[in-house]
């Protein structure tokens, strides 16, 4: 784990879902723009299903700045626990998952350990420790939302856009069409 000896953050929540929902969610990673805010996007640059060596690059908006982050699965044990580490010019975050049946649902229990291993990420320590506590320290609170409190999106108006997609679908294969006849 971290240099840190105690994790620099500690969260739990308890989902309303049974636990394969919330560890399939939490762990296929695609979902973790909804959890961390800053997070943009989560693209898996490795083939197969997520295991211990899974690699993704992480896109963050950091003060209108896209930064990216190589991000690797460093423990998977499947509805049980899983971790990741990301490593970002010398800042090194690794995050664990606990997962537990309970009555109410699923328990996951998350807890973040950082490394700093340049002295310029030294000297931003108390900085660092800070921003990343407040961006991502919500998870838990965004998983809960997101599982228990779904958005619920309004049919009519989902119908209207789905009709809209499907005309401009067609539009563009008439052109095509056009275009081919063209040829």
């Amino acid at each position: 784990m971290g240099e840190t000896k105690k994790p620099f953050l500690s969260r739990a929540a308890i989902v309303k879902k049974p636990l394969p929902v919330v560890f399939s969610y939490l762990a296929s990673m695609e979902n973790m723009h909804e959890l961390m805010i800053n997070v943009v996007k989560m693209e898996k640059t490795t083939a197969g299903p997520i295991d211990v060596g899974t690699k993704f690059i992480e896109s963050r908006n950091l003060r209108g700045n896209i930064v990216k982050a190589d991000v690797e699965c460093i423990e998977y044990e499947e509805n049980k626990r899983f971790a990741i580490r990301s490593n970002s010019n010398g800042l090194i975050t690794e995050y664990y998952y606990t997962f537990e049946e309970v009555e109410e649902g699923t328990q996951v229990v998350m807890k973040g350990f950082i490394t700093f291993t340049t002295f310029r990420m030294k000297f931003f320590k108390k900085y660092l420790i800070s921003t990343i506590s407040k961006e991502d320290g919500y998870q838990m609170y965004y998983l809960k939302e997101m599982l228990d409190n779904p958005p619920v999106e309004d049919t009519e108006e989902a119908e209207k856009r789905e009709q809209e997609e499907l005309e401009r679908v067609e539009k563009l294969e008439e052109l095509l069409t056009k275009e081919e006849q063209k040829v």
